[in-house]
């Protein structure tokens, strides 16, 4: 895409932009680097690379690579190693991902391109990867970015935000620049190939039917001989089986800025304990999120924000949330993003499942694995 950008560029604004770009030949690879990127890069603290100042830590550099290299172990299984990794130079096109998207980070910035917190908002509750019965789940979000890519929810949303600016800025670039029908094609094809390709995943489960069930002496074989495989298994699957205590809840947000005025505030609360009391009187909780609430993700929905629990929501939020009885409706809660009423619909209680009550089940799955 840049290339194609650059053969057709006829505006100032692109040639602003290929101006940043030319920074690239002064950045400054790793501690000690000569400036040239050797294809490695030494672990711990340090930068990895600098773009106009914005340092894009070592740490930054491990953790996304980390991600994309399990990610082609899971589509390429265990013929997927550090040597093919070298082979296809993995370290060095993940280290030009993350300086091609601060590139056009800093670019959208400095031509007052944003990303709003309800369009980063917009785009997590739309992956599908997050949702449960076609609805996001905060809990499924939590455990998503915390055990499978092995960082934080806030993060991941900066992380986003930057994608999202870079996304932003290519598209106003892309609105400038004059590209052949032929171009877009070969483009639109390329992007389609990547995409299919970054969201394929397949699950033992979904073969049971070919593959039939484990007997019951695969099970105790496998146990009887490899069950330290069999604990590994449950330890990594941790989260399923120690689950804490969980409600299921709907809310209505009336936004506030954290430096709201006093007048604004006043009139964010009125506004809520209004709604309040229609609630107490027998008005349908969701009904009214679905009017009045300001939250983009959850306002179509009535409100449903699904099953959550410990450590997925604002601190203030989540405490009023779990001292409500199912059924309750909160008094008002204040966090930054604005007022909130909050309705829990279900309280699931703490699950606990030792590895005992747990292993012939992880047992079958790792044969279904292996099938």
């Amino acid at each position: 895409m840049l290339d194609t950008l650059r053969k057709n560029s006829k505006s100032a604004l692109i040639y602003v932009f290929f101006g940043i770009i030319i920074v690239v030949f002064v950045f400054s690879f790793g501690p000690g680097s000569d400036g040239c990127r050797s294809g490695a890069l030494v672990s711990g603290g340090g930068a990895a690379a600098t773009v106009n100042g914005k340092t894009i830590s070592v740490a930054d550099f491990e953790q996304t690579y980390g991600r994309i290299y399990r990610d082609y172990q899971a589509r390429a299984g265990g013929s997927f190693n550090e040597e093919l990794a070298a082979s296809i130079g993995l370290k060095d096109k993940v280290l030009d991902q993350l300086i091609e998207r601060e590139l056009l980070a800093q670019a959208a910035a400095d031509n007052g391109i944003t990303v709003s917190d309800e369009e980063l908002a917009g785009e997590i509750y739309g992956m599908a990867a997050f949702q449960v019965d076609g609805e996001f789940d905060p809990e499924q979000y939590k455990l998503i970015i915390e055990r499978q890519l092995g960082t934080t929810t806030s993060q991941f949303e900066q992380d986003l935000r930057r994608d999202l600016l870079a996304q932003k800025m290519l598209g106003s670039l892309s609105g400038a620049a004059k590209v052949s029908e032929d171009e877009v094609r070969a483009e639109y094809t390329r992007e389609r190939e990547k995409l299919d390709l970054s969201f394929v995943r397949f699950s033992p489960h979904a073969f049971k039917a070919e593959a039939g069930e484990p007997t019951e002496a695969q099970v105790d074989e496998l146990l009887k001989v490899d069950l330290a495989r069999v604990e590994e298994h449950y330890k990594a699957n941790s989260f399923r089986f120690n689950k804490p205590k969980r409600v299921k809840a709907r809310h209505l947000l009336v936004k506030l800025d954290e430096k709201a005025a006093e007048a604004d505030v006043e009139a964010a609360t009125e506004k809520l304990n209004d709604l309040r009391q229609q609630v107490s009187g027998g008005a349908d909780f969701a009904a009214l999120a679905k009017e009045h609430s300001q939250d983009p993700g959850s306002k179509e929905k009535g409100g449903d924000l699904g099953v959550f629990g410990p450590g997925t929501m604002d601190p203030a939020f989540e405490k009023a949330a779990f001292a409500l009885e199912a059924g309750q409706v909160s008094e008002l809660v204040r966090t930054r993003f604005g007022l909130h009423l909050i309705k829990v619909e279900e309280v699931l209680p703490e699950e606990k499942r030792s590895l005992d009550d747990a292993k012939r089940e992880l047992a079958s799955e790792l044969l279904l694995q292996d099938a």
